[in-house]
């Protein structure tokens, strides 16, 4: 059935899923649930993803040694964190965006449960580390030579975390794992006509997927969509990733993880730029299986990032590795200086409703809609 924008006021794909939404309530104690504005997003205070806008926003190169720049950075996480909400909000699209949207209803549900993943697996308005906590989680992993304001650093935390909540949140609710393909789907649809025509946004897109890890024939479809330079990147830092994946539901003691595996990861796309392009290019060597170059969705015995059978800790370190770049040192660059993009439910509301309100002859109401409310990680 074709789309009809026009229609949005008869269609209103998320009251269907009024029951599952007035479980989020019961699922966010403490936390209000509203439907107001143009997309999903969360607004809160973050004590650990506040750091991803602060190392971006402290410049090493204002400071005389590596020490007062941590503590300028902690710092300014803290001024940060104490100047967001109170109170936690999870905001769903009104009833006039999500109707102009292509949405259905249990990918609907997946959006919000994924902004609930954030307040329940980054630990929402919690408690905010020591400096010597943070020092030693992220701190001690930051290089004082490399430029991370360059890099839109809270994009990449954005993903790292998102690839962390919800397998996290699948641990802990089972019966939404579902609810995380039809949303995925979803995303993969609005990005069909980008897949496979820019290598950093491959990459991002194809991080995002592995890091999640919902297979199915449709994912391994799109998957094989991606550039294989991207997907021999992700391989190639699946090491550094794999730590992303939840083993239970202590989620304080991990909350940190999305920053020190951003950090992580662009330190690593660092070194690769200092190191002469050697034969390694395409190979996915030594991560995981490493037999070869194939899907990671598979699970083939083709270095599955997501279903392989051997020791993720047993793959070499893309740190150590030199001379073994599996993407060109041009495309590396373009990662570095914050090019690529990966939809998530947040991003791919507000694309789609931006695009399909041009279709109508007036002007779109949405409640809140003037000031729309964006995921606040500081």
């Amino acid at each position: 059935m074709i789309h009809d924008p026009s229609q949005y006021a008869k269609r209103d794909p998320l009251s269907f899923a009024k029951g599952a939404f007035e479980a989020l309530t019961t699922m966010l104690k403490g936390i209000s649930v509203q439907r107001h504005g143009g997309t999903f997003a969360i607004s809160a205070s973050f004590p650990w993803l506040v750091f991803g806008r602060a190392i971006q926003d402290v410049q090493a190169s204002d400071y005389t040694t590596k020490e007062r720049w941590l503590k300028a950075i902690y710092q300014d996480a803290l001024h940060k964190f104490q100047t967001s909400p109170d109170n936690a909000t999870l905001y769903l699209p009104a009833p006039s965006a999500a109707g102009v949207t292509t949405i259905n209803a249990s990918a609907g549900v997946g959006g919000g449960v994924h902004e609930a993943g954030h307040a329940i697996c980054d630990c929402a308005n919690g408690r905010f580390p020591t400096y010597e906590q943070f020092r030693t989680k992220v701190g001690r992993h930051l290089e004082i030579t490399i430029p991370y304001s360059d890099c839109n650093l809270p994009k990449w935390v954005n993903v790292t975390a998102d690839m962390r909540l919800e397998p996290g949140m699948a641990l802990s609710y089972p019966e939404v794992e579902h609810r995380f393909h039809a949303i995925q789907t979803w995303c993969h649809e609005l990005e069909a006509e980008v897949r496979g025509q820019e290598v950093p946004s491959d990459f991002m897109m194809a991080l995002r997927d592995s890091g999640k890890g919902w297979v199915s024939e449709e994912s391994k479809a799109v998957y094989d969509q991606y550039g294989q330079e991207a997907r021999d990147l992700v391989d190639y830092l699946r090491p550094i990733w794999q730590e992303l994946k939840p083993t239970d539901t202590d989620w304080e003691s991990s909350a940190h993880l999305p920053v020190y595996v951003a950090v992580e990861v662009i330190n690593a796309l660092h070194k690769l730029l200092k190191e002469p392009k050697g034969q390694g290019k395409g190979k996915g060597k030594g991560q995981g299986q490493g037999k070869g170059k194939g899907d990671p969705q598979e699970g083939q015995g083709k270095g599955n990032p997501q279903e392989g059978k051997g020791d993720p800790k047993e793959g070499k370190d893309p740190q150590q590795e030199a001379g073994k770049s599996p993407m060109s040192l041009e495309d590396i660059k373009r990662l570095l200086e914050g090019q690529g993009q990966a939809l998530d439910p947040n991003s791919a509301m507000k694309q789609e409703v931006n695009k399909n309100k041009q279709q109508l002859d007036h002007e779109l109401y949405i409640p809140n809609g003037s000031k729309p409310i964006y995921r606040k990680f500081i």
